[in-house]
Parts: structure tokens; sequence; C-alpha cells
């Protein structure tokens, strides 16, 4: 086969739909030009800051400050957590009567502080559910393993209350410390 006829037999080839170039979707389009400028951001950050090695230096000290944020606020919410239990397990071996917990709890929610009121009730009606012989407490025990053992909706939806408000850091607010009241109630009944 000659040169010109193997360089015709070659594009007659390459014209065959499966070797053409596929169309750019619109997504495809916006993706290159978010990288594009991103590429001509971080050029600009390089000449502006002197250099890629002042640049990788402020960027390493970037990734380091967010990194050291997450692992604080990781390790503070587990404290949390191990000291709200603590606290449940010191309140059963010393015997506190469950109605000064929930009589701070009424204090707390006069007061306005609706979150520590819900946290105290809980606390209470978990010291309560005790001394009744609805659970069996020990320490380490979860508002999600005395739901498993309560087997309830009520109390099940209380456990997600208090755990959305004391360990999730969310604000709560006089219709959420009602809603707790309301619920303990319901989960209070003789079943």
């Amino acid at each position: 086969m000659a040169g010109d006829d193997l360089r015709r037999l070659l594009e007659q080839v390459l014209k065959e739909p499966r070797f053409a170039s596929p169309s750019e979707s619109a997504w495809d389009r916006l993706l290159a030009r978010v990288f594009n400028e991103f590429v001509r951001l971080l050029a600009a950050l390089v000449d502006a800051v002197g250099g890629p090695v002042a640049a990788a230096l402020i960027a390493l000290a970037i990734v380091m400050a967010v990194t050291t944020w997450v692992a604080v606020r990781l390790a503070g919410g587990r404290a949390s957590v191990i000291e709200d239990r603590l606290q449940i397990a010191r309140l059963v071996e010393a015997g506190t009567d469950p109605r000064e917990v929930l009589r701070a709890a009424a204090e707390a929610s006069a007061a306005g502080d609706h979150s520590t009121a819900i946290r105290l009730r809980f606390v209470g009606g978990v010291l309560e559910l005790g001394a009744a012989g609805r659970i069996q407490y020990r320490p380490g025990l979860t508002s999600g393993g005395i739901a498993a053992q309560m087997d309830d909706p009520a109390f099940t939806a209380l456990a997600e209350q208090f755990d959305r408000v004391v360990y999730g850091d969310r604000v709560a607010d006089g219709a959420d410390d009602r809603r707790s009241s309301e619920l303990w109630a319901a989960a209070k009944a003789p079943a």
C-alpha cells in the first residue's frame, strides 16, 4: 500500500464516529471555567506573596489552622459526652433525689436557660426511671441505650432532642423546653 493510500485510509477510519471528540457538556464547561479561574487566582496569589515557597507556607498554615480547629471541636464534643455520663453516674452513686435535679431544671426553665433545663430534666428523668426500675442504669449508658431499654417512641424523641441540644451544640428555645416537658410526661406514664 502506497503512502497516499495509507493516509487516505487512516483519514477515513479516523472520521468514524467512534474516533470523534466527545462534545463537552455544560457541566464540563463550567468545571473547566472554575478550574481555570482557580488556577488564575492561585497564580496571582503566588505572585502577590513572593513566590511559590511563600504561597506553600501560607497554604500549610491555613491547613494546620483548620485541622486544629476541627480537632478541638471534636475533642470538646467528646469531652462533653464523657462529662455528662460521669455526672449521671456520680448522681446515681450518691443516691441523689431525682426531684432535686428536676427542681433545678424547673428553675433553669423559669430563668430562660432552656438548654440547661432540657439537660437537667433529662438527667432527673433518667434518675427517676432508674429508681422506678424502668431502666437498668450503668455508667456509660447512652441516651440511645436508654431508648432501647424503654422501647417508647416518646422517650426516643426525647433522647434525640437531648442529643441535638447537648451534644449537637444546638441552642434550645422555649418551644424545645416545653416539648421536653411534654415528652417526659408521656415517657414516664405507666406502660
